[in-house]
């Protein structure tokens, strides 16, 4: 049932999709990673289909995972359905989408895809290709370091931590995690081999070195959550290791062999800590509770749990959190993260769902977590008494522990940071080689009788189906080209032209924040380089109606509700006509959903003093210099009102 294309798919999804990405376009990592996933899956389930029809029967391999990932897909499907921005919720936030629907169902599909081709020579050919890919990330990522950079569009990255082709830190960092203990399981059944064969000592040097490589750019990422997720995920797995019904398989002399390898790492890693003060700054700030980010954080998860207070039941809907933090967004968040930033996601996964899915969502997210790590633990325990196979070192035992140490690793480190499509992916393809390798009687059969021209039929509908889907797949793709080529018209000041580009963008991506400001940008410099009144006038009625559309269709952002405001004002000014009272209501608006929107207010007091209300003006100005006291307009306006 099971095709030989079906396995390339996912081996050439476990290869690609942590390398890929396109500086050309506005979102150069995330957005092209998440393209090749819906197409691969896209291929994947397509190729199952009519290799089904061909043999006249289907065949589905079920795992543990099956019932608590339905549930958690359904609990998610309704939430989008009732969500307070129901497109955001199917589709995912623009910049970083994993938490959208049909992301979600990206990953389950690749999670039930590996699980079909799982078994024990493809676990070992996807942990080597696996370890392979990390070696190219892991030098690219230093080549940034150390100042060579290949693709030259690329921004200059010296001496900051390492992004290589994951776009930032953390991801790459979360994804080293994911890796190392693939790598390290490879090393131990090396020795597993040299033990046998005493020729093949050179192996041990090379699975050793590329160790070493993987770690040190690890820890160059300075990324903490990964870093504490690895420590869990390896201790857990020496401990493993080195249990006593693992002594069939590993030998007598194995266990010094493994604590020698141990406290070889340790000492490396000890090694590179000194070497790096940076890096024993980043351990060190891990328990420094005053420090910036870890500030943030945790103001970050005090907004996700009144959000979840304010609707218990069904959330906001999926990937809405940052709605639900704006309203609850602190000066202190303010202080520590920034003035202008955003957290768009909880950064722990639990506060998560529970604030954008509601307290159902959060059990199926919890049976999902709880199915993973208890019943993973059990089927090891099972599977670590098992007649060792011929082959010793060869033996899978060790890469399951590894599959499962890596599991665990990116649940610890999920607590503190989110997963992005590139980690998910992995570690959706990790989740289904642990639990569909040792799972090949497990088998759902479907068998029916069809005619050779029915049979035809369907092949290609199923074809033509799937080519429809990936060319909806395409659609970020196409929107970044009509976005690039909307910029270059904007610089040589053809705005007609530009803003058709733009708007063909946003209509095949309507989520994008960047495409609507740039939109609203660019009706503004065509305004401001019009001579005829009349043409000027229909241009700002234009842009007015485009501003209002985004309020209708994102009533719940405060930014797009201050652009309103603004918009309104710069109408005003530019024509004559008077829409200061739908501006007052629009900035009323956006504080409303953001409390502590600076810019909203200083609008406000703008739009107040321009109405005759000074006092009230001078008012909210005060207001802004006690919450930030540099903030250079507030303070100028102050000094033109006093």
């Amino acid at each position: 049932m099971i095709s030989l294309f079906n396995r390339v798919v996912v081996l050439a999804l476990l290869l690609a999709v942590p390398l890929i990405f396109c500086a050309k376009m506005d979102e150069s990592f995330d957005l092209p990673k998440l393209i090749l996933l819906y197409i691969g899956v896209i291929s994947f389930w397509a190729g199952w289909l009519i290799n089904g029809l061909r043999e006249r029967q289907f065949v589905f391999k079920r795992s543990l995972l099956d019932m608590p990932l339905v549930a958690w897909l359904g609990v998610t499907l309704i939430s989008s359905l009732l969500s307070i921005d129901p497109r955001m919720s199917f589709f995912g936030f623009h910049r970083l989408p994993m938490f959208g629907w049909f992301p979600m169902l990206a990953f389950a599909a690749l999670f039930w895809a590996a699980v079909q081709v799982a078994d024990r020579h493809m676990e070992r050919v996807l942990a080597i290709g696996a370890v392979g890919v990390a070696i190219l990330t892991a030098i690219y990522g230093l080549l940034q370091y150390y100042g060579y950079q290949i693709f030259p569009r690329m921004p200059d990255f010296t001496k900051m931590p390492i992004l290589s082709s994951l776009g930032n830190p953390i991801f790459f960092g979360c994804y080293l995690m994911l890796v190392i203990p693939l790598a390290s399981a490879l090393f131990i059944e090396t020795l597993g081999d040299i033990s046998q064969s005493a020729g093949r000592r050179w192996k041990i040097f090379v699975s050793l070195g590329v160790l070493v490589l993987l770690i040190f750019t690890f820890i160059l990422t300075f990324a903490r959550g990964p870093w504490v997720g690895l420590g869990v995920g390896a201790i857990f797995y020496i401990a493993w290791i080195l249990k006593p019904q693992m002594r069939s398989f590993l030998g007598r002399d194995f266990k010094k062999l493994v604590l020698l390898l141990t406290e070889s790492i340790f000492v490396i890693v000890l090694i590179i800590f000194l070497v790096y003060p940076a890096a024993q700054r980043r351990l060190r700030s891990i328990f420094d509770f005053e420090e910036p980010d870890i500030c943030s954080r945790i103001e970050g998860w005090k907004a996700g749990f009144y959000g979840f207070l304010e609707s218990p039941i069904k959330g906001s809907g999926p990937d809405t959190f940052g709605y639900v933090f704006r309203r609850y967004k602190t000066v202190r968040f303010m202080e520590t993260a920034g003035w202008d930033r955003i957290q768009m996601h909880a950064h722990n996964d639990f506060i998560q769902m529970a604030t954008t899915t509601g307290i159902v969502g959060l059990m199926a997210y919890t049976w999902l977590w709880i199915t993973i790590l208890f019943q993973g633990n059990k089927r090891l325990r099972i599977q670590g008494t098992d007649t060792p196979v011929k082959g010793g070192g060869r033996n899978s035992v060790t890469l399951r522990g590894a599959w499962y140490a890596s599991l665990l690793a990116l649940f610890v480190q999920n607590q503190f940071n989110f997963s992005t499509v590139g980690t998910s992916a992995i570690a959706a393809i990790f989740a289904g080689m642990f639990f569909g390798s040792s799972n090949g009687e497990d088998r759902v059969r479907h068998s029916f009788s069809f005619s050779s021209s029915v049979s035809s039929m369907l092949t290609g509908l199923v074809i033509s189906a799937a080519i429809v889907l990936c060319w909806f797949a395409l659609r970020p793709a196409r929107a970044s080209l009509l976005y690039t080529k909307g910029l270059m018209n904007k610089s040589n000041g053809r705005w007609g032209y530009a803003i058709q580009d733009v708007q063909n963008a946003l209509h095949l991506v309507p989520n994008n924040g960047a495409y609507r400001d740039q939109l609203l940008r660019i009706y503004r410099l065509w305004v401001n380089d019009e001579r005829d009144m009349e043409r000027k006038r229909l241009l700002v009625r234009v842009a007015v109606a485009q501003a209002r559309y985004n309020a209708r269709r994102h009533p719940y952002d405060s930014c797009i509700n201050n652009n309103l405001g603004f918009i309104l004002m710069w109408a005003t000014l530019t024509t004559g006509e008077d829409y200061r009272t739908e501006a007052w209501a629009s900035f009323r608006r956006a504080v409303e959903l953001e409390p502590n929107l600076l810019a909203a207010w200083s609008n406000i007091a703008k739009l107040s003093d321009s109405m005759g209300d000074r006092r009230r003006a001078i008012s909210i100005l005060e207001k802004i210099l006690k919450i930030k006291p540099d903030d250079k307009e507030a303070k100028e306006l102050m000094e033109k009102l006093r």
